[in-house]
């Protein structure tokens, strides 16, 4: 018979019950649930009772309400007992369970650790064969290979550095007879010019309202680096808005910097020093192309790394950089199956696509980068390389002095002599023909005005360029693409204002050129200042005045602002530094993102959403130029520097 009992007065109705032998269910609050035996007298465990409670046996007879407290009491001492058994098994377990999970951690570490170990000697394993294969296939190499060579370098911020610098053998390209000589040229043979640190102090400004806006652009530059520095460090660029390494650019995975080596200029010139020589570390410990197993843009690492390269040469007078721009050179060199450069190349393999044919902007953009690395290193190759592409380029069928979009791959005649023909008719400032109409003209200012097939050329397609790409609408002048560009006009096309009023200098006419180079720059302007954003999109419209057209993206890009700092420099007229102030608030305000700055997927909205790439010439070229419109001229002088197309400033030879 089973009873609950709740108080002393239930109990003592209970024992006046007539029961032999009973079982009574006594609970109070305060010591959970007892139960008590009559008839006998011992102790027994419950082992069916989930608390696992003691419970005791006494004498029916002779209960008091004293023996019920203390049997009370008992159970909540033994509750008590239970309770701290229970919390020091959970201590002990969760001890134990930390213990295990910092040994987990601790051996995945290890882990990872091995396979980076694992990862380098494969890597290095790979370059050994890499230099191997090069050393089969080269016919000259018993006169080329120097597989190590020591260097010390010093500088005002690290003592004596010993590095080891692997050089490549010069790859057998396309035989040396074959290749067109530029040596031919009067001003042709080629002395060593060695540098020495550039002021990055001169042209700083006493105006406080410049001097503001330019610490404005300064502390953009200090945020676009940090946030690579802090999330991709080594990778080609950033994801500003997820702040992760972006493997998917131009240059893909590989851990090759473009970021870094496209920035190192802009960082001297800025006065970052710490950042600079963060820089500097990178590439003297962990630059090396060839960890890159992809078909790489020939015209791109040319621009961005060997002009980027020898950028930082020229503003920090390190020689660190001429030998690593000279590294970069000699892997693309295999390219080279005929004076023109294929147009992708792996720097792993040496594996290219030279039988494909050829866009115009990319074999034309070589030439101030191999001129430049020809003086730098003091060797002719270089400079022979750049003109062979000349004597195609000049020798090509044109349109009234413009170059075809398309090429051909290069054909060798009967007469031994290199023929290229167009390969397609379209023409365009833009997209496949920009840089080479831009590299003309600084050919000819780069030689120290030497180079007067270079002016020749610029000046001849530039009155191609007026007779078929230059249109108006509504007073407004602008370069459209041939044929049908239909009133609209590329961002990318932009640069040409700057351009033209840069050449007006050298012209017959300078006047009518200075004044295109304006009106096109105005033009340009008003694709920003009329958009909701006050940033413009990738191609604009003429019609019904300048406005936002299709595609409407923003990728960061440097054109318009690159025409405000040409006009800057040769009107002196404030609308441009004030355009230039716009353009940066703009930027500011819709591009920053957490961890740098991101493109706009619409610039033509008033709410425009962010992409999540920041792109590495934003750093070169953009924020440079803005920088540059708000210093005086001293700093990198038009009489000094050319700048390349991602504007990484190469020395004028005299």
């Amino acid at each position: 018979m089973l009873e609950e009992i709740s108080t002393f007065e239930d109990w003592s109705a209970f024992l006046k019950k007539d029961v032999e032998y009973t079982v009574a269910l006594f609970t109070v609050p305060w010591c959970g649930s007892c139960k008590i035996l009559g008839k006998k007298l011992k102790t027994f465990s419950d082992e069916n009772n989930e608390e696992n409670l003691q419970y005791t046996v006494i004498d029916a007879d002779t209960i008091t309400e004293e023996k019920l407290l203390k049997i009370q009491r008992g159970k909540e001492s033994n509750l008590k007992m239970n309770l701290k058994r229970q919390f020091s098994w959970k201590y002990l377990t969760f001890v134990l369970l930390f213990v295990i999970g910092y040994s987990t951690y601790q051996s995945t570490k290890n882990i990872e650790k091995l396979t980076a170990d694992l990862k380098h000697e494969q890597d290095s394993i790979r370059q050994l064969k890499i230099q191997n294969e090069a050393l089969k296939t080269s016919d000259l190499h018993e006169n080329r290979v120097h597989p190590k060579i020591i260097q010390i370098h010093e500088n005002d911020h690290e003592k004596s550095v010993e590095k080891e610098i692997f050089h490549a053998p010069p790859p057998a390209a396309i035989k040396e007879e074959n290749q067109p000589k530029g040596s031919k040229y009067e001003f042709g043979k080629v002395v060593k010019i060695t540098q020495s640190q550039y002021d990055h102090t001169r042209g700083t400004p006493t105006d406080p309202v410049l001097l503001e806006r330019r610490d404005f652009v300064r502390k953009m530059m200090k945020h676009a680096w940090g946030g690579y520095k802090q999330k991709a460090w080594g990778y080609n660029e950033v994801q500003p808005k997820s702040g992760t390494p972006s493997t998917s650019n131009i240059f893909g995975k590989a851990k090759t910097g473009a970021t870094i080596i496209d920035g190192l200029d802009t960082l001297w010139i800025m006065g970052l020093e710490e950042e600079f020589y963060d820089g500097r570390r990178w590439v003297q410990e962990s630059f090396n192309l060839r960890v890159s197993n992809s078909m790489l843009s020939s015209f791109e690492t040319v621009i961005r790394f060997l002009g980027g390269l020898l950028g930082a040469y020229h503003m920090s007078g390190d020689p660190l950089f001429a030998d690593k721009a000279k590294e970069v050179a000699q892997l693309i060199d295999p390219a080279f199956n005929t004076p023109f450069p294929a147009a992708h190349f792996n720097p792993a393999s040496g594996r290219h696509d030279g039988n494909n044919g050829r866009i115009l902007a990319e074999v034309g953009s070589f030439h101030l980068e191999y001129y430049d690395l020809a003086y730098a290193t003091g060797e002719q190759h270089w400079f022979d390389r750049a003109y062979g592409i000349r004597k195609l380029l000049h020798d090509v069928s044109k349109k009234d002095g413009l170059v075809a979009n398309r090429l051909s791959v290069p054909r060798k005649a009967s007469t031994d002599e290199w023929t290229v023909s167009p390969s397609g008719s379209s023409y365009s400032y833009g997209a496949e023909g920009d840089s080479y109409y831009e590299y003309l003209i600084k050919s000819y200012v780069q030689t120290g005005l030497k180079d007067e097939q270079a002016k020749e050329m610029y000046f001849e397609s530039l009155a191609g360029a007026k007779k078929h790409l230059l249109k108006s609408k509504d007073g407004h002048k602008f370069f459209q693409d041939y044929p049908g560009g239909a009133n609209t006009m590329q961002h990318l096309a932009c640069f040409a204002g700057g351009m033209v009023a840069y050449g007006s200098k050298y012209a017959e006419n300078p006047v009518e050129d200075l004044e295109i180079g304006a009106s096109v720059t105005q033009s340009c302007h008003l694709s920003y200042h009329n958009s909701p954003s006050h940033i413009g999109t990738e191609r604009f419209t003429m019609l019904g005045g300048v406005g936002p057209g299709s595609p409407n993206y923003y990728i960061l890009r440097p054109e318009v602002v690159e025409s405000y700092f040409y006009l800057w420099r040769l009107t002196k007229e404030q609308q441009y530094r004030d355009m230039a102030w716009e353009a940066a608030q703009a930027i500011e305000q819709y591009c920053k993102a957490e961890y740098g700055y991101a493109g706009l997927a619409n610039a033509g909205s008033s709410r425009p959403a962010q992409d999540n790439l920041q792109r590495s010439f934003f750093l070169a070229e953009t924020l440079k130029y803005l920088y540059l419109i708000f210093s005086e001229d001293d700093l990198i002088s038009l009489d000094e520097f050319v700048f390349n197309t991602e504007a990484h400033p190469m020395i004028i030879t005299r």
